[in-house]
C-alpha cells in the first residue's frame, strides 16, 4: 500500500485546530439525524390526525415546528463553523507558506539557477 505523505501533512500542521473539523462533523451528524426524527413526527401528526386526537395533534406540530427551528440554527451553526475552520486552515498553511519563503536561502537557489542559464547561453 502506498503511503500518502499530503493527507500525513494536512494532519500534522494544523494540530489543536482539527477540533473545528470534529465538530463541524458532529453538528452535520446531529442535523442528519434530525430528518429522522422529523419524519417520525410527521407520521406523529398523521397517526393523530386520523385518531382525531386534537391535543396530541397538536402537540407533535408544536414539536414539528421546535424541531425545524432547531434544524434552522444548525444549519446556521454549520455555516459558521465551516467558515471559521476553512478561514483558519487556510490562514495556517498561508502563514507557513510565508514563514518557510521568508526563511530560505534564496541567494543559493538564484546562484544555482543563474549558472545553470548561463551555461545554457554559451
Amino acid at each position: 500500500m502506498k503511503s500518502n505523505h499530503a493527507i500525513k501533512w494536512l494532519y500534522a500542521v494544523p494540530k489543536k485546530k482539527k477540533l473545528y473539523i470534529l465538530g463541524l462533523m458532529i453538528v452535520q451528524a446531529l442535523h442528519g439525524a434530525s430528518g429522522v426524527l422529523y419524519a417520525l413526527l410527521l407520521r406523529g401528526i398523521v397517526d393523530h390526525a386520523t385518531a382525531h386526537d386534537k391535543s396530541g395533534f397538536w402537540l407533535y406540530v408544536v414539536y414539528t415546528v421546535m424541531l425545524v427551528l432547531g434544524q434552522i440554527g444548525l444549519r446556521a451553526v454549520i455555516r459558521w463553523l465551516n467558515e471559521f475552520s476553512r478561514s483558519t486552515f487556510e490562514n495556517i498553511f498561508k502563514a507557513r507558506l510565508m514563514r518557510n519563503i521568508l526563511q530560505k536561502d534564496f541567494a543559493s537557489v538564484n546562484m544555482v539557477f543563474c549558472s545553470v542559464r548561463s551555461a545554457m547561453v554559451h
